[in-house]
């Protein structure tokens, strides 16, 4: 069985490449009891501890873009994607939602802070909506 620890970052990988409403939503939910900086840090500690050949697995086949080095597109499952990619995708976004769970707009508004947070502890400019960066006020 897997810890929700490596289900957030096998989600983590996966939110920047098929960017799914549905890893969101898992991711969200896990970062409830993780915050989504130590799971990043984790990633990080992972790959350079397991980044041979010998230690990857399926999910290192495909991956065109890495959350270490492209945290911004945590925020892409909200824009249109227009991928010629040969990889699979989802037919659908529906999300089922349990009793007492939150809406898809909670969800998005929890991660889109949640990302903010990353992006303050790891120093870097927010992304506004349109994908220009974002100053601080410093």
């Amino acid at each position: 069985m897997l810890h929700k620890n490596d289900i957030g970052l096998f989600k983590l990988m996966s939110a920047t490449n098929r960017f799914a409403k549905k890893d969101i939503y898992d991711l969200d939910f896990i970062t409830n009891k993780i915050p989504l900086t130590e799971l990043y840090h984790q990633l990080s500690e992972k790959r350079n501890r397991y980044h041979s050949t010998e230690h990857q697995s399926l999910f290192d086949l495909h991956i065109e873009k890495h959350v270490l080095e492209h945290p911004d597109l945590l925020l892409e499952f909200d824009e249109p994607q227009n991928s010629k990619s040969h990889r699979p995708t989802h037919s659908h976004d529906r999300i089922d939602i349990v009793e007492g769970g939150k809406s898809w707009i909670e969800v998005r508004l929890s991660w889109r802070l949640k990302v903010r947070k990353l992006f303050s502890d790891l120093g870097k400019d927010f992304p506004n909506p349109q994908g220009r960066i974002r100053k601080s006020p410093n």
